[in-house]
Protein backbone atom coordinates (compact mmCIF):
# COMPACT_ATOMS: atom_id res chain seq x y z
CA UNK A 1 0.00 0.00 0.00
CA UNK A 2 2.92 2.38 0.58
CA UNK A 3 5.34 1.37 -2.20
CA UNK A 4 5.62 3.74 -5.14
CA UNK A 5 7.18 3.27 -8.60
CA UNK A 6 7.60 6.05 -11.14
CA UNK A 7 9.47 6.89 -14.32
CA UNK A 8 12.31 9.32 -13.76
CA UNK A 9 13.71 10.51 -17.04
CA UNK A 10 13.75 8.52 -20.26
CA UNK A 11 15.05 5.12 -19.15
CA UNK A 12 15.20 5.46 -15.39
CA UNK A 13 12.66 4.55 -12.74
CA UNK A 14 12.51 5.14 -9.02
CA UNK A 15 11.03 2.87 -6.39
CA UNK A 16 10.19 4.14 -2.92
CA UNK A 17 9.80 1.28 -0.45
CA UNK A 18 9.17 2.95 2.92
CA UNK A 19 8.74 -0.28 4.90
CA UNK A 20 11.73 -2.09 3.40
CA UNK A 21 15.34 -2.07 4.62
CA UNK A 22 18.27 -1.95 2.21
CA UNK A 23 19.01 -5.69 2.25
CA UNK A 24 15.40 -6.52 1.40
CA UNK A 25 15.35 -3.80 -1.27
CA UNK A 26 18.45 -5.33 -2.89
CA UNK A 27 16.77 -8.74 -2.82
CA UNK A 28 13.62 -7.32 -4.42
CA UNK A 29 15.64 -5.43 -7.06
CA UNK A 30 17.52 -8.62 -7.95
CA UNK A 31 14.26 -10.56 -8.23
CA UNK A 32 12.90 -7.93 -10.62
CA UNK A 33 16.18 -7.92 -12.54
CA UNK A 34 16.02 -11.69 -12.97
CA UNK A 35 12.37 -11.62 -14.10
CA UNK A 36 13.13 -8.93 -16.67
CA UNK A 37 16.21 -10.79 -17.91
CA UNK A 38 14.10 -13.94 -18.43
CA UNK A 39 11.26 -12.11 -20.17
CA UNK A 40 11.20 -12.45 -23.92
CA UNK A 41 10.99 -9.28 -25.97
CA UNK A 42 10.34 -9.38 -29.68
CA UNK A 43 10.66 -6.14 -31.58
CA UNK A 44 8.58 -5.93 -34.74
CA UNK A 45 8.19 -9.71 -34.99
CA UNK A 46 11.93 -10.27 -35.29
CA UNK A 47 14.25 -12.37 -33.20
CA UNK A 48 14.07 -11.95 -29.44
CA UNK A 49 15.99 -9.00 -28.07
CA UNK A 50 17.53 -9.47 -24.63
CA UNK A 51 16.58 -6.84 -22.07
CA UNK A 52 18.19 -6.22 -18.71
CA UNK A 53 18.15 -3.66 -15.93
CA UNK A 54 20.75 -2.24 -13.60
CA UNK A 55 19.74 -1.00 -10.16
CA UNK A 56 21.18 1.38 -7.58
CA UNK A 57 19.84 0.98 -4.04
CA UNK A 58 20.13 3.10 -0.93
CA UNK A 59 18.05 3.81 2.15
CA UNK A 60 17.20 6.96 4.02
CA UNK A 61 19.38 7.61 7.05
CA UNK A 62 18.92 10.00 9.99
CA UNK A 63 18.80 13.66 8.94
CA UNK A 64 18.86 12.63 5.27
CA UNK A 65 17.45 14.74 2.47
CA UNK A 66 15.71 13.32 -0.60
CA UNK A 67 18.48 14.83 -2.72
CA UNK A 68 21.24 13.11 -0.74
CA UNK A 69 19.48 9.73 -0.89
CA UNK A 70 18.90 10.14 -4.62
CA UNK A 71 22.58 10.97 -5.17
CA UNK A 72 23.64 7.81 -3.30
CA UNK A 73 21.20 5.66 -5.30
CA UNK A 74 22.38 7.27 -8.53
CA UNK A 75 26.00 6.58 -7.58
CA UNK A 76 25.14 2.93 -6.91
CA UNK A 77 23.39 2.73 -10.29
CA UNK A 78 26.48 4.20 -11.98
CA UNK A 79 28.60 1.57 -10.21
CA UNK A 80 26.31 -1.21 -11.49
CA UNK A 81 26.63 0.10 -15.04
CA UNK A 82 30.44 0.45 -14.75
CA UNK A 83 30.72 -3.14 -13.52
CA UNK A 84 29.03 -4.54 -16.63
CA UNK A 85 25.32 -3.79 -16.25
CA UNK A 86 22.50 -6.24 -15.46
CA UNK A 87 23.20 -6.12 -11.74
CA UNK A 88 22.14 -4.35 -8.58
CA UNK A 89 24.51 -2.38 -6.36
CA UNK A 90 23.99 -0.47 -3.16
CA UNK A 91 25.83 2.51 -1.75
Amino acid sequence: ETDFVSRFGGEEFTMLLPNTDKSMAIRLANQLRHIIEQTGFNFDGKQPTPITISCGVTEFINDDTPEAAFERADGALYKAKQQGRNQCCDD
